[in-house]
């Protein structure tokens, strides 16, 4: 509808930034209807606007309208269909009105008029102001964009049950899985299976040194298995959370806590124990691909562990992604007996973790096999040569973009090549000295992701330990189960029992002579202790690690973040035991486990405690076996709390 001509006069017209411009520096007041194209100016305010401009008959009093869709001063009140007034003086906004209150509009344009003559002649100042509603929508925004950095999408975490043949002839299958519904879990998948003797063998090879492993496969391959994949509604975390639902593979009904998760409840006996869950992020998705190969997991919404920074957005952004990486790095002989700690120094200042590390002595024959592909080079025969003349430091690295930053890190492999492009990298600055050919480089890095597995099977392969969460500790096994599957072991299996005396002196006696020694055996006696037999790569030595010095004050001087530190007290209630040595392990292993797992076969669920009592008894009346406790250099003396002794720079410390 065309406007009349009384309103055109009264309310010019702004379609453009020209028109804009042209209007703004007009001495006085500019009262703007800011509309949409799609609506029109407020028609209900116009006969206001007329009374005001006949009464006032003010000179410096002027209306407009403003179309937001066209004007770009105006951008930010697009998509607006309520009615908005913005009221400037000399360019600036002095002024915001949100809807039609006509008794409000005339207020306000009467009280700013006024300030602007005020203004003119010198009696105030004028006051710039920001518009209350873009104030508002800025932190919205503000608000939403750091909703977003908070958060970040990511691939939910998953793992996989099977409920074994026992409960799913019982017809009690569906009974659990409406329990883990109850507490928040969520069943993606699941189907009945029947494992074939080569299938169980498979799944369950991660314990197939145990004395049980046929009776297991015998067990699973004796009826249908239901298999399910398991997640949190919304949430990560599912492995540890079923895995404290489900409770220990070897259980005692000795607590009200313990009669609650779902084994204690419906299982049996260590094979018969009703449910299995994956323990590891590694083996979940070895169990999924196992069963559900090629499944995609579904993208959840989860807060970020850290959230994004200055520091870390740039990356972040590129990425999308802030996964962990791990590579191999290898000082040469060389390397290794000149430049160690400075090339470690440059490692971890580049940001990357220390795993592991191992020294290791290879042959001329296993150096000819690792490198074979680069057999019939000219160069083979010095490579071989140098790699087989001395021991070398391995190191298992983690860090974003471990593998790429690492040969980054190192340069290129001809060590000329390195000088004259990449000076500052490492091949460059560390150098033989001597030999008939220095171009052999002394630091090697793994290529790509199966390089990486290659070299870790090489230099890492996996081992087992046997550790003890002592009495003083018990409480807090669970965290501290946690800080040991956080450092990447796995936990194949584990006893909670409490020691007879002849037992504990058998796991000390290399202790009889020490003045605390009584003292260290009353202790382990006087309560619970969990057993736990771990695998990982260099797991005695990182295990032993992971525990810190034996005695607490020194672990909390020299290594604050290890097991001692945190919850270890004295030097005799130090938390956690590992053993030091292959031979330790194996006769821990076959006092405390293979008998446990052979008195349970024969035993009934009826009464636990009688159980227990039953197979610490036998334990008792074992005397063939002989248990000592040492470091890792053996042939060295042990020392007491009072004496510590310091032989060729190491200290030797008897582990309580």
């Amino acid at each position: 509808m065309a406007k009349k001509r009384g309103e055109i006069a009264l309310q010019e017209e702004i379609v453009d930034e020209d028109s804009w411009n042209a209007l703004r520096i007009k001495q006085g007041l500019i009262v703007v209807d800011v509309y949409q194209e799609w609506c029109g100016p407020c028609s209900a305010v116009v006969g206001l606007f007329k009374r005001l401009k006949t009464e006032l008959n003010d000179d410096l009093l002027h209306f407009a309208v403003a179309r937001a869709d066209t004007v770009e001063s105006f951008q930010l009140y697009r998509g607006k269909c309520e009615p908005y007034f913005l009221f400037f003086g000399g360019g600036c906004l002095v002024a915001a009105v949100k809807g039609v209150n006509p008794p409000q509009l005339e207020e306000c344009i009467l009280s700013k008029l006024k300030q602007e003559h005020d203004v003119i002649s010198g009696e105030a100042e004028r006051v710039e102001i920001r518009d209350p509603m873009v104030i508002a929508k800025e932190l919205k925004e503000a608000e939403i964009k750091q909703k977003k950095e908070e958060e970040e999408e990511v691939e939910q975490e998953l793992t996989l049950a099977v409920l074994k043949p026992d409960v799913v002839q019982s017809g009690v299958a569906e009974q659990i899985i409406g329990e883990l519904e109850d507490k928040g879990i969520e069943i993606l998948e699941s189907q009945e299976h029947l494992f074939t003797t080569e299938e169980a063998e498979i799944f369950y090879e991660n314990v197939k040194d145990q004395p049980y492993f046929q009776d297991l496969v015998g067990f699973m391959t004796s009826g249908p298995s239901k298999i399910i994949v398991c997640a949190l509604k919304g949430k990560q975390d599912i492995i540890s959370e079923l895995r404290g639902l489900i409770g220990p593979s070897i259980f005692e009904k000795d607590s009200e806590e313990m009669n609650e998760t779902i084994r204690a409840k419906y299982g049996t006996g260590i094979i018969k124990n009703a449910i299995h869950a994956s323990s590891s992020k590694e083996e979940a998705a070895r169990e999924l691909a196992f069963f559900y190969p090629g499944y995609e997991p579904p993208v959840i919404t989860v807060k970020r562990t850290q959230p994004v920074g200055k520091e870390h957005e740039e990356t972040v952004h590129a990425t999308g992604k802030h996964e962990i990486e791990r590579t191999v790095a290898v000082l040469r002989p060389q390397a290794y007996e000149l430049y160690k700690d400075e090339i470690v120094k440059q490692i971890k200042n580049s940001g990357f973790t220390i795993a592991l590390e191992k020294v290791i002595q290879l042959t001329k024959e296993q150096v000819e096999e690792y490198y074979k592909e680069h057999m019939g080079q000219p160069y083979f025969g010095e490579l071989t040569t140098v790699m087989s003349s001395g021991p070398c430091l391995a190191l298992l690295l983690a860090r974003e973009d471990a593998v790429a930053k690492w040969r980054e890190m190192l340069g290129p492999e001809s060590v000329n090549e390195a000088k004259a492009t990449a000076p500052e990298s490492l091949r460059a600055q560390f150098t033989m000295t001597s030999g008939k050919n220095k171009e052999i480089n002394l630091l090697h890095g793994s290529a790509n992701e199966h390089e990486v597995e290659k070299d870790i099977n090489v230099f890492f392969p996996v081992e087992k330990t046997v550790a003890a969460i002592k009495p003083d500790a018990y409480a807090n096994r669970d965290e501290i189960i946690e800080r040991i599957e956080s450092a990447g072991f796995h936990v194949a299996a584990r006893i909670e029992t409490t020691l007879t005396k002849d037992i504990a002196r058998k796991l000390y006696e290399n202790c009889s002579g020490q003045p605390f020694y009584d003292d260290l055996v009353n202790h382990m006696v006087s309560g619970q202790t969990l057993f736990m037999i771990l695998t990982r790569s260099n797991a005695i030595s990182g295990w032993r690690q992971l525990m810190g010095p034996t005695d607490p004050n020194k672990a909390s001087d020299e290594s604050s973040e290890s097991i001692r530190a945190i919850y270890g007290r004295d030097i005799l209630r130090n938390a956690v035991h590992g053993s030091s040595n292959k031979d330790e392990v194996q006769r821990i292993q076959n006092l405390l486990f293979s008998r446990i797992e052979a008195s349970e076969e024969n035993q009934t669920m009826s009464s636990r405690s009688s159980r227990r009592d039953s197979i610490n008894e036998e334990l008792d009346t074992d005397k063939d076996h002989s248990y000592e406790v040492k470091e890792e250099q053996e042939a060295e003396p042990a020392r007491s709390q009072e004496n510590e002794e310091t032989k060729g720079g190491v200290h030797k410390t008897q582990d309580t």
